[in-house]
């Protein structure tokens, strides 16, 4: 039975893809590193070396690429009624006695071992994303551009919202980072006893595809977070 902690695995399928920037694109960071003149919320940045220099730069974490798809996947096959009465909204795909996508979708990110009869018992979790780093060639485009900087591939959006209530202006200042930018990175398949393998390589399509339809990141309905997914071959 798919699922079971006595399955074996089988085979791992890793496949390489590459994550393009349509959009500025905001993943917070925290505000440990926000100084004078700083944005209100800074991205998540990892600091790496370069031609013998080091860098401050955006990527994008495996875990809210992760959340992001699962999360539109569950949108699209599960009704408002899957979440009545359920104490964490999260869990929604690993409720019992679930079939066919939805519980697949259970099945290929994980669930954590139920605490009653109305949860699915614990599922080894079949996709496991890497994190996404800038690609070798946009990393020699930034440093050629953006010369003697130290902090890479962002930039300072101004917004502005209005208090309905009181008409006043809200100024802020959001990091993003910059359209174009092209991050690559991995996603494995874990195939255990009992899964059909085109199933997961499927579901994996799918939520890739709702991806590019929707956003990966903060403020989508502000425009940020398009992406273009394309898988690269050969590796």
């Amino acid at each position: 039975m798919i699922g079971m902690v006595d399955s074996m695995l089988k085979d791992i399928l890793v496949k390489h893809y590459s994550i393009e920037l349509r959009t500025g694109m905001h993943i917070g960071g925290g505000q440990e590193k926000v100084g004078i003149g700083g944005a209100d919320s800074p991205v998540i940045t990892v600091e790496i070396r370069w031609k013998d220099r080091d860098y401050e730069v955006p990527y994008i974490p495996g875990s809210s690429i992760k959340g992001r798809m699962r999360s539109l996947l569950e949108l699209k096959y599960f009704s408002k009624g899957d979440f009545d009465n359920l104490k964490d909204p999260d869990m929604v795909s690993c409720k019992a006695n679930l079939n066919g996508k939805k519980k697949l979708i259970g099945e290929a990110f994980g669930c954590p071992r139920g605490d009653n009869s109305h949860q699915m018992d614990f599922v080894y979790t079949r996709f496991s994303f890497s994190d996404f780093f800038l690609s070798e060639d946009t990393m020699n485009e930034l440093v050629k551009r953006e010369q003697g900087y130290y902090r890479l591939g962002t930039e300072i959006k101004a917004e502005n919202s209005i208090n309905r209530g009181t008409g006043r202006a809200n100024p802020r200042f959001i990091e993003r980072a910059v359209p174009q930018l092209r991050f690559e990175g991995t996603i494995g398949i874990n195939v255990f006893e009992g899964d059909k393998e085109e199933d997961l390589i499927e579901l994996l399509k799918e939520g890739i595809d709702l991806l590019e339809k929707s956003y990966l990141g903060g403020s989508g309905s502000r425009g940020y977070g398009r992406i273009h997914v394309e898988e690269i071959q050969g590796r």
